[in-house]
């Protein structure tokens, strides 16, 4: 049987996919490659309600690896029931409490990554509805593939942001040391709803004032004055609803930083030095306000680079696929 997969196989395309879930929104990039050649590439988004993967997704792919059956799915974990160590703890990961039988540790050559078991079990039956994903990514892998020619000697904390999680990696040239994971989506929520309700509570008592001002002084401009102010009240509605959306998420990152290298200071188990500089891994177009907000809750130098993140999961999947 496996003589014949390798008769038949010149003679059909591999397809790689990438599918990354984020704030309620399934991302599917698809790679189609025939004799080395593109064929086809494109991207897909699907709506998922009540953490459910929707039908049409589901059909989407079974459809597709039915029409090519060389097909290869890549994935990123998203649990906290993952991390880094240095090699040289592995016998002290107990501090941290970790337990690496229960657990798949991928080496490099001074670090290790680790998913716990049971969350890559949890993954495949998510997934399980168009036949599982062939290949479960760290978020602290995919970043060293994409910043590794970019480290110097200089200790930085990377931080993968996406809409609804953050993934932290402190890294120098000369070794990985740290990396945590984080789901902020409701914390955020949170944070934006309190600041949104006293922000309009204020913009509200503004607008009581002024009224009670000029009531009586512009009774004669009609309806089509009115609706043009409705108009301009509700996008600046949307502005202060976006803008204070934006800094929920800057502050709630930027305590998870703080809070991470605490931890990373703190714990016996983490011997480096300090952290010079914060490089957010921006996979969601962040507002230069949300920087400059990062920058002055955790009083460091705070820089963002531009990351495709589905092009580096695709990249990942074919590195994988290669490498077997």
């Amino acid at each position: 049987m496996f003589g014949l997969s390798k008769i038949i196989r010149p003679f059909f395309s591999n397809v790689f996919m990438a599918i990354n879930i984020d704030s309620n929104i399934c991302y599917i990039k698809v790679l189609r490659l025939k004799e080395s050649k593109v064929v086809e590439e494109f991207d897909r988004e699907f709506r998922i309600l009540d953490d459910e993967l929707p039908i049409e997704m589901i059909k989407f792919i079974k459809n597709y690896k039915r029409r090519f059956p060389f097909s290869y799915i890549g994935v990123i974990s998203k649990t906290y029931n993952q991390g880094i160590f240095n090699t040289k703890k592995i016998d002290e990961l107990h501090k941290i409490g970790i337990e690496p039988t229960e657990c798949r540790i991928l080496k490099f050559k001074d670090w290790c990554a680790y998913i716990k078991k049971t969350e890559i079990l949890e993954m495949q039956k998510y997934f399980s509805r168009f036949g599982g994903v062939d290949y479960v990514f760290s978020p602290f892998v995919l970043m060293f593939f994409s910043i590794q020619n970019k480290i110097d000697d200089k200790l930085r904390l990377y931080v993968l942001c996406e809409k609804s999680n953050i993934a932290l990696f402190v890294a120098n040239k000369n070794n990985a040391y740290f990396g945590g994971y984080f789901m902020i989506e409701g914390e955020i929520e949170q944070v934006s709803r309190s600041s949104t309700l006293g922000t309009l509570e204020n913009q509200n008592t503004q607008d009581k004032d002024q009224y009670s001002l000029e009531e009586f002084e512009n009774l004669d401009l009609g309806f089509i004055q009115e609706e043009e102010e409705e108009d301009q009240e509700i996008e600046q509605i949307k502005n202060v609803s976006q803008t204070v959306d934006d800094i929920a998420k800057a502050s709630v990152i930027a305590n998870v930083i703080q809070s991470s290298l605490n931890e990373f200071y703190a714990n016996e188990f983490y011997d480096e030095g300090f952290v010079e500089e914060v490089v957010c891994l921006d996979s969601f177009d962040m507002t230069s306000e949300m920087v400059a907000c990062i920058q002055d809750i955790t009083m460091l130098e705070v820089s963002r680079q531009q990351f495709f993140l589905q092009e580096e999961l695709l990249s990942l999947t074919q590195r994988e696929f290669r490498g077997r």
